[in-house]
């Protein structure tokens, strides 16, 4: 799929400069998790304008380093997710299109983010805390230092770091609408040594699109574990989670 990127460059900044230090609250099945504070700065760039309170950007507004990358990095992002969905609708033997269609509006959520993770002295504190993506299919970049790990069974294994690739991984969206065939995975970056980069890329539907399970036979052979929800609704659900205390 062909997506135009005039048509689609104006961005939000979301999150623009969290500081090193602050509190982190990572949720998992919307219970709060709360863990020794984050060791990161992140900068986050958004395609979707259904962010509130925020200063909407154009291209001119961004650090002349980023005018030219930043555009072109979501666009090619956002057509690798639009492949990824259909790899998605034919592993889950699903109609043509099944995932894309709820990411085609003006209201679809594509976030990019920037982080830079610092080094610390306390090996116990994580750099990131434990959690699971909110959205749907997210795509992760990372430079040759390690830390990022994944909680398979109870137990936590470091994913090994490989310049010029991409990690897949699925939200909690995805866990909702297999009925838990394809699993939002934990995951965590514990504690760095030296400076760490990666780029992570959110995918999400349009917020008003509803939430349940996908008449596929691998995620119908169990009854529904979830009742549907609107993807609105259910980031309504994470942010209060994410902000209670």
């Amino acid at each position: 799929m062909d997506f135009d990127l005039d048509a689609c460059w104006t961005f939000t900044a979301t999150g623009h400069g969290k500081g090193a230090g602050d509190e982190s609250v990572a949720n998992y099945k919307g219970q709060k998790k709360a863990s020794t504070s984050d060791s990161i700065e992140a900068f986050f760039y958004s395609l979707s304008n259904l962010h509130q309170n925020n200063s909407i950007f154009t291209i001119d507004k961004l650090p002349e380093l980023f005018r030219h990358v930043i555009p072109e990095y979501i666009l090619k992002a956002r057509q690798l997710v639009s492949y990824v969905h259909s790899i998605a609708d034919m592993a889950l033997e699903l109609d043509e299109n099944t995932f894309e269609q709820n990411n085609t509006s003006n209201n679809a959520s594509f976030t990019l983010r920037l982080t830079k993770y610092l080094p610390t002295k306390n090996e116990e504190q994580l750099a990131f805390g434990e959690h699971q993506d909110y959205l749907g299919f997210t795509l992760i970049q990372n430079d040759n230092v390690p830390g990022l790990e994944v909680n398979i069974n109870e137990r936590w294994f470091r994913v090994e770091s490989k310049p010029n690739t991409l990690l897949l991984v699925g939200g909690e969206f995805i866990e909702r609408w297999t009925n838990n065939y394809w699993k939002a995975i934990l995951h965590r970056v514990a504690a760095v040594k030296q400076l760490r980069y990666s780029v992570l890329f959110f995918s999400g539907p349009d917020m008003n699109c509803v939430i349940q399970t996908l008449p596929c036979k691998k995620c119908i052979k169990q009854q529904s574990k979830y009742i549907p929800i609107t993807a609105y609704e259910h980031l309504v659900q994470r942010q209060i989670a994410a902000t209670r205390n």
